[in-house]
């Protein structure tokens, strides 16, 4: 049971299926899972939505995963960032502009928006950094309720990962 505001640990030992778990949680959210040789079964409520009615439960969960790899290297943090919340939300470009703001002072990332992402050829932003981008690139969106995070702090220091 998931209460609103709350988080909730997923503790468990190398391939023992925490991330199995989480994606198949995230997709059968989604209506997603597809593959016939799948053997889920239970049902997932998303508050008061109907969990059939997979219109209302498309952008309801987001998946942030531990690599990195879908950032664009050659993107600025506000370009990544900017891009995902046009492509999910229909907002004024005065309210993006603002709440962009927030977004980066919120994340201590409004220092480095100006700065690309980069990777292992190109100098960027540093790892803690690519963090909070790529959640913020992923959790975009109104109806997002449910957040599922795959090791978000792994490979980083205490200050990092508080942050």
């Amino acid at each position: 049971l998931l209460l609103p505001g709350e988080g909730t640990l997923l503790l468990g030992p190398s391939s023992s299926g925490k991330t199995t778990l989480i994606r198949t949680m995230c997709d059968l959210i989604r209506g997603t899972l597809t593959n016939d040789n799948d053997q889920s079964e239970g049902t997932i409520q998303v508050g008061c939505l109907d969990p059939l009615d997979r219109k209302h439960l498309t952008r309801t969960t987001c998946f942030v995963d531990q690599g990195d790899l879908s950032l664009t290297p050659i993107l600025t943090v506000e370009e990544t960032v900017r891009f995902a919340r046009m492509c999910t939300e229909v907002e004024d470009s005065d309210i993006l502009e603002e709440s962009l703001d927030v977004i980066f002072r919120l994340t201590g990332l409004d220092h480095v928006k100006s700065t690309v992402i980069g990777n292992a050829d190109i100098r960027g932003i540093s790892g803690g950094q690519k963090r909070r981008v790529k959640l913020l690139e992923m959790a975009v969106g109104s109806e997002v309720v449910v957040s599922f995070f795959e090791e978000i702090t792994n490979g980083l220091d205490s200050t990092s990962a508080l942050s």
